[in-house]
């Protein structure tokens, strides 16, 4: 279903453009002509491959996502505020989200220096410890479904991949029409048995995304780490500024095998705090330029990023 600009949902919301494309679905801006405020509305594809039952089964599962999602509350999510179905097509409507992705920021030939990193690492990973504990696994980050807001907050977006899990059942399903963007995807997420990705599958994601933060380039595609095992250069080869620690961080985050990575945020965010501490107490006399990002400024603000 292509939606047109102007086109009204619901009697509600005007469709005013697009924000982003990808093989998922569609993300546009509108205006909640209720409340008079500006939304992102994801419209999520049906599979071109599933037969009657499967597609069923799908829009269960959409409405038990959009559910568990519109009870998240959270300084660094999208409020979901509503979502619906017109003929065999999902939405979700949430919080406009202003400024430039990560992904813009990387665009602009700009990297973050090693101190911001860690504070903007420090946020998703309290974002994704939060989701995790209402068990929902995003399963989609990347630099472009991460925003740079104007007051300096990073906001996860974009949850056409996410999964609810179970904890008493581990079959839980999701609305997945496909497995998310080769370089930020963990091995295990393309096994086609329900339930086979946790937590961890986020964990890999976030060490790909700050692999490609923190060296300008987007690590290799999981299937060519395995064929290829020495052929990823080091963070540090590409960035020498990189310390070891961070190196070694965002290596064990992106390791292969899920045991082998960080098990939790939690875990994540006792080292990530403890070095902050160090680091701070080393760098009481640091210039400002240690805490902006390097480069031309941001590109103009959007919001949600590409649908990849």
């Amino acid at each position: 279903m292509t939606l047109e600009i102007d086109q009204v949902l619901k009697d509600r919301y005007r469709i005013e453009r697009v924000l982003g494309e990808g093989g998922m679905g569609t993300v546009y801006m509108a205006q909640d002509q209720l409340l008079d405020r500006p939304r992102a509305i994801k419209e999520l594809c049906p599979d071109p491959l599933a037969d009657e039952a499967q597609l069923h089964q799908a829009r269960l599962q959409f409405e038990n996502e959009a559910k568990a999602l519109k009870k998240l509350r959270h300084p660094s999510l999208p409020h979901v505020s509503d979502y619906f179905s017109i003929d065999e097509y999902d939405y979700v409507v949430m919080d406009y989200v202003e400024g430039p992705s990560l992904a813009d920021i990387l665009a602009g030939k700009q990297r973050p220096t090693e101190l911001l990193a860690y504070e903007w690492m420090k946020q998703i990973v309290d974002v994704l410890g939060y989701c995790h504990k209402h068990n929902i696994i995003h399963r989609d980050i990347k630099p472009a479904n991460l925003i740079h807001t104007p007051d300096k907050r990073i906001v996860l977006v974009d949850f056409g991949l996410v999964k609810t899990l179970d904890p008493h059942n581990p079959e839980t399903g999701n609305i997945v029409r496909g497995v998310g963007t080769p370089q930020y995807t963990p091995l295990e997420q393309y096994d086609t048995h329900r339930g086979h990705t946790d937590m961890r599958s986020d964990i890999y994601a976030l060490g790909a995304t700050f692999y490609h933060l923190l060296t300008g380039r987007p690590p290799q595609p999981v299937s060519q780490r395995i064929l290829n095992p020495d052929t990823q250069p080091s963070i540090q080869e590409i960035n020498p500024k990189i310390s070891s620690w961070m190196a070694s961080f965002v290596q064990k985050a992106m390791a292969i095998k899920p045991e082998d990575r960080f098990q939790d945020t939690k875990e994540m965010r006792r080292e990530l705090e403890t070095r902050i501490f160090k680091l701070r107490a080393e760098t009481k006399a640091a210039s400002p330029a240690q805490t902006t990002v390097i480069g031309r400024s941001a590109p103009p603000q959007r919001a949600m990023g590409k649908s990849c």
